[in-house]
């Protein structure tokens, strides 16, 4: 299940960005990054069982036109993420780009 993330969430986000299969692949979020997408709806969280597995960071380039920064899963779990991300931040967008 894709939901929007939570106070409790930023740790997980930090700690799967820093794990050793992600740090070679992810630029570290910066300085406030977590917390400014957060606040802003731009964070989402990929949940399997009820516990976290995956994340997606999001980014708003101009009003109403997002992309995904950043997104991964933790070993074995969040399969649907990608699937599940677009679909969820179409909530403020009505066109979505990603880095290539």
């Amino acid at each position: 299940m894709l939901r929007l993330a939570r106070p409790e969430d930023p740790g997980f986000v930090r700690a799967l960005c820093a794990s050793p299969g992600n740090a070679r692949l992810l630029d570290p979020p910066g300085a406030g990054e977590i917390g400014d997408a957060l606040a802003d709806d731009l964070l989402f969280i990929w949940e399997e069982g009820g516990a976290p597995v995956g994340f997606a960071l999001m980014v708003e380039w101009v009003p109403a036109v997002n992309s995904i920064r950043a997104f991964a899963v933790a070993p074995g779990g969040g399969a649907a993420l990608p699937r599940g991300t677009p679909r969820a931040s179409l909530r403020r967008a009505r066109r979505l780009s990603h880095r290539a």
